[in-house]
């Protein structure tokens, strides 16, 4: 801080003599001696009490240095200078001239005080001021900063006045009102958007234009404002294209109007009348082509053709997915197209039948039940052809020579499958072939074949499950079709194990049954 901050401290000149009525001798005789010293020790604390006061006024820096020291600009260019001519040397001089002769240290300090209060309003003042320059306020609000303004002006006159308290009140009520210009703002700038919004619905681009200017000199980086000033200025094009597609539209020539309208909103994405008018073009469009698709479908459920009328009814969706009558004719044609589907399984599977075609019956009546699960014709159908498959495969087995019956189970089983069958009413031409066969294959299973077994006459045979046989050289048997086990058992000889079989039908061959291998 430099010397030139401060007011130079000059001396006070003070009167210490003391005028009395009686004569300096009566004072001496009176104890003079400790009377002059006591008037020194009270002149001494006058000294001290007036230099309380008055220091920090003599010390008090200057308005321009306060200024400095609180980091805010001492005024803008741009504006009338607020409290320009007050400084604390100023005031503090015209304090000094326009003081009363014998002002007290009190009076001196409370009016300090005011005039340090005068001092923050003012500061509070130039901090909101600074701001609202930096947003240009003058171009957007300029009645009401004028006002406040004049405000701040009537308190520079007070503060030169020497009227502090005054001084304060007036520079208070310029800020209060700076303040409530910047807490309007947001208001402010809502208005000048929709200012601009309306403008551009009116398509008078000029106070479009200003509006969205405003807007930005409000908020520089708004982007409504930056998006609106943008429409604006593209709104003579955007318009003149628009124009141009209403009378298209009005000659009845639609997709003219429409390459019309889709300029207009490549000029400007949200500009509404366009696609009000696209909008409405294209439902006009989808609602012939809706009409035409739901006509031929009609007429394709008319002439006995579901699945034809199926395809409309869902064109006709793609172009309105909620239509109910739309859903309610494909559900017409869905039903019909079913029996038809129905009907053609359940023939070809009755037909399938009638030939003992078991397999391919059941085939048909499983398409019929995929159709509808519970069509009560075709479960039956396809129970009974399943049973008769069954059966068919059963009998097609008994009768085939490569799968003899062997044993007595196995000719059991036989049996008793010929008796179902046989109970079946009106067997067919298959059946009752399968049938002859059957029994056939079962009485052919249980006639003995003659067999001739050989040994050395020295082994005892048995065969297994038939009877033991003893030594022999040659005897012959009566066996049933089946396979079978001779043993040959002799002393100081290895057993020995012969495996046969016998088929129906068929010659057999010798069985050698002897022990030749010695132990």
């Amino acid at each position: 801080m430099g010397q030139d901050d401060f007011e130079q401290i000059k001396p006070t000149s003070v009167d210490l003599n003391i005028t009395r009525s009686e004569p300096i001798e009566d004072a001496q005789h009176s104890g003079g001696t400790f009377k002059n010293g006591a008037m020194a020790i009270i002149a001494t604390v006058v000294l001290a009490t007036a230099a309380w006061f008055l220091l920090p006024t003599i010390f008090a820096p200057s308005a321009d240095n306060a200024s400095s020291s609180s980091g805010q600009p001492a005024q803008a260019s741009a504006t009338p200078n607020i409290g320009s001519q007050v400084s604390s040397n100023q005031g503090t001089t015209a304090a000094r001239q326009d003081q009363p002769t014998g002002i007290s240290p009190f009076e001196q300090a409370q009016r300090e005080r005011e005039r340090g209060a005068a001092k923050d309003a003012l500061d509070s003042l130039l901090e909101i001021q600074f701001r609202l320059q930096e947003r240009r306020v003058e171009q957007w609000a300029p009645d009401a900063y004028a006002s406040a303004l004049e405000q701040a002006k009537q308190g520079d006159e007070h503060y030169r006045a020497n009227q502090f308290i005054d001084a304060r009140d007036r520079y208070t009520d310029a800020a209060s009102a700076m303040q409530r210009i910047e807490d309007n703002i947001p208001a402010l700038l809502t208005r000048a958007l929709e200012a601009g919004a309306s403008a551009i619905k009116t398509l008078d681009s000029a106070a479009a234009v200003e509006a969205f200017n405003t807007a930005l000199l409000i908020a520089p980086d708004n982007a409504d404002a930056i998006a609106g000033l943008e429409r604006a200025n593209t709104l003579d094009l955007t318009s003149e294209a628009f124009r141009r597609g209403q009378q298209f539209e009005n000659t009845g020539d639609e997709e003219a109007a429409l390459a019309a309208y889709k300029e207009a909103l490549a000029l400007d994405g949200a500009f509404e009348p366009a696609k009000a008018r696209i909008n409405a073009l294209e439902q006009a469009r989808r609602d012939r082509n809706f009409n035409t698709e739901m006509s031929t479908a009609y007429r394709e459920l008319s002439s006995g053709n579901p699945a034809g009328a199926i395809k409309h009814f869902n064109l006709a969706l793609k172009l309105k997915p909620s239509s109910t009558d739309a859903k309610d004719g494909r559900a017409q044609a869905e039903f019909q197209l079913a029996q038809q589907q129905i009907d053609v399984h359940m023939k070809r599977a009755s037909s399938a039948a009638a030939e003992e075609r078991w397999r391919e019956a059941s085939d048909h009546y499983a398409k019929a039940l995929k159709v509808d699960a519970g069509f009560a014709p075709a479960l039956a159908g396809k129970r009974d052809s399943d049973t008769r498959s069954a059966l068919d495969l059963a009998l097609s087995q008994l009768a085939d020579p490569s799968t003899p019956l062997l044993g007595d189970k196995a000719i059991q089983a036989a049996e008793k499958l010929v008796r179902s069958a046989s109970a079946i009413p009106s067997p067919g031409p298959r059946l009752s072939t399968q049938l002859t066969a059957a029994t056939a294959a079962i009485k052919q299973a249980q006639t003995p074949v003659p067999v001739m077994l050989r040994s050395d006459g020295l082994t005892d045979v048995t065969v297994f499950r038939v009877r033991h046989m003893g030594s022999f050289e040659s005897e012959q048997l009566a066996l049933k079709p089946g396979d079978y086990i001779a043993v040959g058992q002799r002393v100081g000889y290895r057993d020995v194990r012969v495996e046969f079989s016998i088929r129906a039908g068929e010659q057999s061959q010798p069985v050698e049954v002897s022990c030749t291998r010695r132990i």
